[in-house]
């Protein structure tokens, strides 16, 4: 049902979702600094805050914490800027393959000639040339895509949880 343009940008479009995800995972720990720096700020020399610190040759004070607040505001609106910019690439991708399909029915429909349109129900036709192909570019197409793209992400994590563990060994 994909035509064949289609098809190679569908699996791009399909392999972002995991990319959208990894993205979200950042975001979530881009968070874990300032709930250290918040929660436990007596244990925070030796964890990886307290080190980097120490790297930095900056004092553990008002200073690192808010350096470590803008830091964290930064990573976040760059996650968030990346994200946007990856659902505009989805959409745009999905608008487009919609307005190639409704084109393809509505040329289809055309040839059929006048006394075809005349003899059904023109407000039928004119659902199946719109509503039919969003929710199935929509609708279908995007779940498929977001089922690829997370089967994908598991996939990396098992194989980053793998790698994870034979390291440590």
């Amino acid at each position: 049902l994909i035509p064949k343009e289609y098809r190679r940008g569908y699996l791009r479009v399909a392999m972002m979702v995991p990319v959208q995800a990894i993205l979200n995972l950042v975001g979530v720990a881009a968070l874990i600094p300032v709930m250290l720096l918040v929660l436990d700020s007596s244990k925070l020399q030796a964890s990886f805050l307290g080190k980097a610190a120490a790297l930095l040759n900056v004092s553990l004070g008002d200073d690192f914490s808010a350096f470590v607040v803008i830091a964290v505001i930064a990573v976040l609106l760059l996650k968030t800027a990346l994200s946007l910019l990856i659902t505009n690439y989805n959409n745009r991708f999905l608008l487009s393959l919609y307005r190639n399909l409704s084109s393809q029915l509505f040329v289809a429909l055309y040839s059929r000639g006048l006394l075809y349109v005349k003899n059904h129900n023109s407000a039928r036709l004119a659902f199946n040339v719109t509503g039919v192909c969003h929710n199935f570019v929509m609708g279908y197409l995007g779940g498929w895509m977001g089922l690829f793209g997370e089967i994908a992400f598991i996939i990396i994590l098992f194989a980053a949880s793998i790698f994870w563990g034979l390291r440590k060994r």
